[in-house]
Formats: structure tokens, sequence, C-alpha cells
């Protein structure tokens, strides 16, 4: 397979609208009034087999929108699912 370089229009690209509808769908599920954590794992599952790293490029969307979005994710000993929070 060859590799070729990502366009001006692919890097600055928002996601689908669907990968933002499933968002949208586990940041409300998981709404404490302030944030929400949403796990990768989760996010994963509501794609429905349609992964794609590049699809998992939305936080700038979200902090365009005004959210504040923190990824966390494992040390290498660390054994727990990378999350997001999503706060106000």
């Amino acid at each position: 397979m060859q590799v070729k370089p990502i366009t001006p229009h692919e890097a600055g690209a928002e996601p689908p609208y669907w990968v933002l509808a499933a968002l949208n769908h586990l940041i409300g599920k998981g709404w404490k009034g302030n944030h929400s954590i949403v796990h990768l794992g989760d996010v994963v599952s509501a794609l429905g087999g349609h992964y794609d790293s590049k699809f998992l490029a939305f936080e700038d969307t979200y902090r365009a929108a005004g959210w504040k979005v923190e990824y966390h994710a494992p040390a290498i000993h660390e054994p727990y699912n990378p999350y997001w929070i999503f706060s106000a």
C-alpha cells in the first residue's frame, strides 16, 4: 500500500457528522451537571466498526463549540480504558 501525504483540506477537516452524533449521544448520556466522561471503548463501539484514528480527531471541534476537552490515557503499566473529560 502506498502512503500519500495528507492534504491541507484533510488536515483541517472536521470529523464526519455520524462521529459527532455518536459523541454528542455519549456526552449527553454521561452528563453529570458540569462534565461528562467518555471512554475510548464506548466511542469505538458507538462508531459501529467504522473506526479510524482520524475519526478521533474531534477535540478541536468540541473546543471551538465551547467545551474544555481533556484526554487521559494510561501509562505503559496502567491498565485502564483511555477517556475524555468534556466540561463546560
